[in-house]
């Protein structure tokens, strides 16, 4: 199972090069063996990039060794793992930027440079 499912992120990398598009598998439905996400993870290594995303619980996504290769961590408020991933992406879409945050931030920024402008400097 595990040979299959490096197959599988091999073919998703590929495609992510061609095509641009990303892929996400969930590795809590896959049945693997007790010790196949350690065997995984160490196979695959830590890159270069740790970022975690906080809001309802968290995501932490660790680059793989794989460049395009991406680890993610889901947990809960308690800090309990309930899901983990391996994202084939260029960088994991949770942590783009939407419109509607960009959006909200240029209104966020242009009102905080007022505020400056107008009780002191920077």
């Amino acid at each position: 199972m595990i040979r299959a499912l490096f197959a599988e992120i091999l073919a998703k990398l590929e495609s992510l090069l061609a095509t641009g598009e990303t892929n996400r598998i969930d590795l809590r439905r896959l049945p693997l063996p007790a010790d196949g996400l350690h065997k995984i993870r160490d196979f695959l290594g830590e890159g270069e990039v740790h970022a975690t995303v906080r809001g309802v619980g968290s995501c932490i996504f660790q680059e793989t060794r794989t460049y395009g290769v991406w680890w993610m961590t889901q947990r809960n408020t308690a800090g309990d793992v309930i899901g983990e991933f391996i994202e084939v992406a260029r960088v994991p879409e949770l942590l783009k930027s939407g419109d509607v945050e960009i959006r909200d931030s240029v209104e966020d920024l242009r009102m905080r440079l007022a505020t400056v402008g107008v009780h002191g400097s920077i």
